[in-house]
């Protein structure tokens, strides 16, 4: 099977030269078949992963909508609380006792929570 292919480079590069091309050849197509048999497994081992991560970065963002859903809806509600202790409140002037008051109550019925304007 080689001797054609040696008598076909010897007619391209010389006798003395067949053999050492061919051999040259048969490498280098080793070679190259093998970098391009990297590339594609490289490709797939990167779509893989890829997948993986979107996968995971779908969930987590479905996590953070769920927690951010119920931060809000705390937020909300927190806020009508603090609406609510205020409206009984007369629209007149408070003295500062009246203020300091009613801010200990809000204070005292919300823990580590900022004070409300005015306290």
């Amino acid at each position: 099977m080689l001797a054609p292919l040696i008598a076909l480079f010897a007619q391209l590069v010389g006798p003395k030269l067949a053999k050492p091309v061919l051999i040259a050849s048969a490498v280098s197509l080793l070679v190259i078949g093998l970098g391009v048999a990297k590339c594609a497994y490289d490709r797939s081992v990167i779509k893989s992963y890829t997948q993986n991560v979107e996968i995971k970065a779908q969930a987590a963002d479905a996590n953070a909508a769920a927690a951010h859903e119920k931060t809000d809806a705390t937020i909300a509600h927190d806020t009508q609380e603090i609406d609510n202790a205020l409206a009984p409140l007369p629209d007149a002037k408070l003295s500062d006792r009246q203020r300091a008051r009613a801010c200990a109550i809000l204070v005292r019925q919300h823990p580590g929570d900022p004070k409300p304007k005015g306290c």
